[in-house]
């Protein structure tokens, strides 16, 4: 076959998969979130499995054993944070009120004092842009509100999570066999096939693992700062902070620096000194260890396998978001980065 022919045939072939893609996408559609979510899991999990497989020579109940893990390990804290999400929001607006806006304690101490902090407290509820009281009504208001909605989703969420572990549950039997399958189907040389493969798995393992494990000592630092710093229930708000780490532009920041800030404000309002250097002690903690310790874990981890850009992690990570959800966060690197590699192959082809 002519060099041009063949180079027509080639494109057609490609064209085709596309067409079938778009096709594939719109039948999965109803169910994209609970498949990719079925498929990040295996991933994650697919070595636990082995080790179990090694131990249990019924590759079925290996399989049940490793979803068994997967329910305790992922599913457990997700089920511990939302049954404790309202009663959380509960006692904090009760000690809010109890202490800020019923009790006047701003007021009363800072009527005519004269030290800086009041100084500065009442700049800010003197100037009329500032009202303490209807800014933490509101905040609360609002909070309960996001609770009541996480409790009633609760049930359509464990149905889905049942969902994925079902298909999870295939995937771990029959994945080899279908990558297999599909790495065959790729309308591609075996060099460049080679190469969207090799892509596939240093991104995965850049995104996947250095997201969750460094998300996890974030947790953990998190849990031991609260602990010592004397914030409530540390073991509630690390798990929490654990995730809000897996999100870019949010981070744990979101949970230890309000965490932080509320001492700092509660020793102002409590005349406490001792209350207003565990707050900035818990501020100086979350910048130069929780922070810190992201890139310097998330370098060690991913080592000479660092060859995914840091942009490409943050459009993928906003962009797999804004598509599929909370799985976008590791589904939307991955596709971003093989689409990247497929334009340069495609590219080079024709160069």
């Amino acid at each position: 076959m002519p060099k041009k022919e063949g180079t027509m045939f080639s494109n057609v072939k490609i064209l085709l998969l596309v067409l079938a893609l778009i096709l594939f996408y719109f039948l999965l559609k109803p169910v994209i979130i609970i498949f990719l979510t079925s498929i990040v899991i295996t991933y994650i999990f697919y070595p636990v499995y082995a080790w179990i497989k090694r131990r249990i020579s019924y590759e079925s109940l290996s399989i049940l054993a490793t979803l068994a893990v997967i329910i305790i390990i992922f599913l457990m804290p997700l089920v511990f944070i939302a049954s404790q999400i309202p009663a959380q929001i509960s006692t904090a607006y009760n000690y809010a009120k109890a202490n800020f806006i019923e009790s006047n304690t701003f007021d009363e101490k800072c009527e005519t004092g004269d030290n800086l902090m009041c100084k500065a407290f009442n700049l800010l509820t003197g100037s009329g842009f500032f009202e303490f009281e209807d800014i933490l009504a509101a905040f609360f208001k609002k909070a309960s509100e996001i609770a009541a909605y996480i409790v009633v989703k609760i049930p359509n969420s464990i149905a889905a999570v049942a969902v994925s572990l079902l298909i999870s549950f295939f995937l771990f039997r029959d994945g080899k066999k279908l990558l297999e399958k599909v790495t065959k189907m790729i309308p591609m040389n075996k060099r460049h096939s080679e190469n969207l493969i090799e892509k596939f798995k240093n991104v995965t393992h850049s995104v996947v693992y250095a997201h969750i494990i460094v998300a996890l000592a974030q947790g953990a630092l998190g849990i031991i700062g609260f602990y010592i710093f004397g914030i409530p229930s540390p073991i509630f708000w690390g798990v929490l902070m654990s995730i809000f780490a897996l999100l870019p532009m949010i981070g744990p920041a979101i949970i230890w620096l309000p965490a932080s800030l509320f001492k700092i404000i509660n020793g102002m309002a409590m005349g406490s000194y001792w209350e207003l250097a565990m707050g900035i002690g818990l501020l100086a903690y979350g910048f130069f260890v929780i922070s810190t310790i992201d890139n310097l874990l998330r370098i060690k981890i991913i080592g000479d396998r660092g060859d995914v850009h840091p942009v490409t992690v943050i459009i993928g990570i906003i962009g797999g978001i804004s598509l599929f959800g909370l799985p976008g966060i590791f589904v939307g690197p991955i596709i971003l980065s093989l689409l990247i590699t497929f334009f340069e192959d495609f590219a080079k082809s024709y160069s």
